[in-house]
């Protein structure tokens, strides 16, 4: 329900500001060639400037420029955390790690901190999606 939720708040705050370039978890990124390293994260976003006049494939090459992991219970914190600055180290922008069970986001950023939002915070697309918010009520209220 969690990816749902969040899923439906990016696509209609995309569709709302004619920005294209949404994905789900149904793209694979080609991070590492030589041998190929493909990722594909829960969620992904990715500006339009950077999809083929194709279309969006099924593997695209290079990351994506927002990066969404969700928690899953047997996850380790420390395998999310290698997970998410694998993620910046490739070149994405930004990544959002979402715990439910906790009920925070962990925001990375190349060159900044962690920042950790917890439940009565606000989250930002910061330079990939300007404009977009939402309060973490929101995206667990499901």
């Amino acid at each position: 329900m969690l990816l749902l939720q969040l899923g439906y708040l990016l696509k209609d705050f995309a569709k709302t500001h004619g920005i294209k370039g949404f994905s789900g978890g149904d793209v694979g990124f080609v991070v590492a060639r030589n041998p190929d390293t493909v990722l594909a994260p829960d969620i992904s976003f990715v500006l339009s400037e950077r999809i083929p006049k194709t279309g969006c494939p099924k593997f695209f090459d290079g990351p994506p420029d927002l990066a969404v992991e969700i928690v899953s219970p047997g996850d380790r914190p420390s395998e999310v955390e290698a997970k998410a600055r694998h993620w910046i180290g490739c070149g994405a922008s930004l990544v959002w790690v979402v715990n439910g069970v906790k009920k925070t986001v962990d925001v990375y950023s190349a060159g900044r901190e962690r920042r950790t939002i917890l439940l009565d915070g606000q989250l930002d697309g910061g330079e990939v999606l300007p404009g977009f918010i939402a309060t973490l009520r929101e995206i667990f209220e499901c």
